[in-house]
């Protein structure tokens, strides 16, 4: 798959998951399924990483969205927006590369990660670490499973259903390398205006 078709998958399992939390969640089965989706959008920031040539434009654009979007929040009862974890995880990625002490990389990547802790958005240290790790494996997917469980199990618990995140390379693997179509500004606009909705329609149901 090109990177359209595995947004496209994670923009569909992020639904998905959204519907189990804000409309089902006696749905168990709902919030399994989207625990593969957060997982595809860390393999594109830290694939996004590798092909974006401006890196501060790519952090930059990231971050300022998720202060844009958290706007809606002062009216509805949604967590801090997950662009925020995103935009963390590149971070972690940009310090772990570009700086070449190590002192000063670890205390870098410690701060963003005491930060995320701070504001606690969408899948917290848990998202940020999870980027880190997609990164630092590259297409080491099998060593990427079994870091995934471990990671699930160290903040979640051994019986979290976040462990079916672990699945998740094995979509990796079927990534070509190839661009496709762009939905970039398509899912900015998406993913808030899709949580807002549910957020009204579960107040109303």
């Amino acid at each position: 798959m090109n990177t359209f078709y595995l947004k496209l998958l994670a923009v569909l399992l992020m639904v998905v998951d959204h519907i189990g939390f804000f409309l089902y969640p006696q749905y168990t089965i709902l919030r399994i399924i989207g625990r593969l989706s957060f997982p595809i959008f860390g393999f594109l920031i830290a694939n996004g990483y590798n092909y974006t040539r401006d890196k501060k434009k790519y952090f930059l654009r990231l971050f300022i969205f998720a202060n844009i979007i958290q706007i809606p929040s002062l009216f509805t009862t949604i967590p801090v927006n997950i662009f925020y974890t995103l935009s963390f995880g590149l971070l972690c990625i940009m310090i772990f590369e570009s700086v070449y002490d190590e002192v000063n990389k670890i205390v870098g990547i410690a701060g963003i990660l005491v930060i995320t802790l701070m504001i606690q958005p969408d899948y917290s240290i848990y998202g940020v670490l999870l980027i880190f790790i997609i990164h630092l494996l590259k297409d080491n997917y099998i060593y990427m499973i079994g870091a995934f469980l471990v990671l699930s199990f160290v903040l979640y618990g051994p019986t979290s259903i976040q462990g079916f995140a672990a699945l998740t390379p094995l979509i990796f693997m079927t990534y070509n390398h190839q661009k496709g179509r762009s939905m970039k500004y398509l899912f900015y606009l998406f993913y808030p205006v899709h949580i807002v909705f549910l957020d009204w329609l579960s107040q109303r149901i």
